[in-house]
């Protein structure tokens, strides 16, 4: 038997890790020096239980949370849970999920430009891993360059 929690830890861990692999490449490349980048990580929450919160700490205002299902037919609750979370502390909602033997998907706000306009509206998009890699960058680099302004 599958025991639920466990494969909640060990799903904030990968992420975790995953994440934590791109804010070092991405602040090597703005040419942070290697004490200040050893210094940043993105760790478990591990008080959501007590407390509340997103499932990730130190994540630049992004207000994380993560899924691991075989079945997604809870995708808008998560959602709901997650942009709910997200408020609470004025960060950027982003959940991440997948299913077994699947890759991670992400879903967030996105800002989409009207066609012939300056308007923009925004929308919630869901998209695969390797655009969220980008778009993870981006926030972090954007973050970074700003000293953490939160921009949706």
């Amino acid at each position: 038997m599958v025991n639920i929690r466990a494969k909640g830890f060990n799903a904030e861990r990968e992420v975790a890790t995953l994440l934590n692999g791109l804010l070092i490449i991405t602040m090597r490349e703005m040419g942070y020096p290697e004490n200040e980048i050893s210094a940043r990580s993105i760790q478990r929450n591990q008080n959501q239980s007590a407390v509340g919160g997103n499932d990730l700490s130190n994540t630049m205002g992004l207000g994380i949370e993560i899924k691991r299902h075989e079945n997604l037919s809870g995708i808008n609750g998560w959602w709901k849970q997650c942009v709910e979370g997200a408020a609470r502390n004025n960060d950027h909602p982003v959940l991440l999920y997948r299913q077994n033997n699947s890759k991670w998907r992400c879903r967030t706000l996105a800002h989409l430009m009207l066609p012939n306009s300056d308007d923009s509206v925004i929308a919630v998009a869901d998209f695969d891993y390797l655009a969220f890699q980008e778009w993870f960058k981006a926030w972090c680099k954007d973050h970074l360059k700003t000293g953490g302004a939160v921009r949706t």
